[in-house]
């Protein structure tokens, strides 16, 4: 992986929302539902369903928010692929520790 590139498995618990956020300009990220079942994501202003498989991705605008909704009592497992521009690792690590 190159510098500012991460993968990451976020784990949305039972019937719980991560905060939602928006990450610097040019931060682009791609998130992938991989445990069974539907769950939601918040992009901008809309409440997406993601079923099992499906990917959507945040636009690097630095203007979107976005977060994972778990509205069932499975736990819901999503991967981030999360790439940044080059600049400071104290930026991406920072961006990294709000997702």
């Amino acid at each position: 992986m190159l510098q500012g590139e991460r993968i990451y498995l976020v784990m949305t618990q039972p019937f719980a929302t991560n905060q939602p956020h928006s990450h610097t300009r040019g931060t682009a990220e791609i998130w992938v539902k991989v445990s069974p079942g539907t769950g939601l994501s918040l992009l901008g202003s809309e409440l997406r369903e993601i079923p099992r498989n499906a990917a959507y991705l945040v636009p690097p605008t630095g203007t979107i928010d976005h977060s994972q909704h778990q509205p069932q009592q499975d736990r819901s497992r999503v991967v981030a692929l999360y790439r940044a521009e080059a600049r400071r690792e104290e930026a991406v690590e920072e961006e990294a520790a709000a997702i």
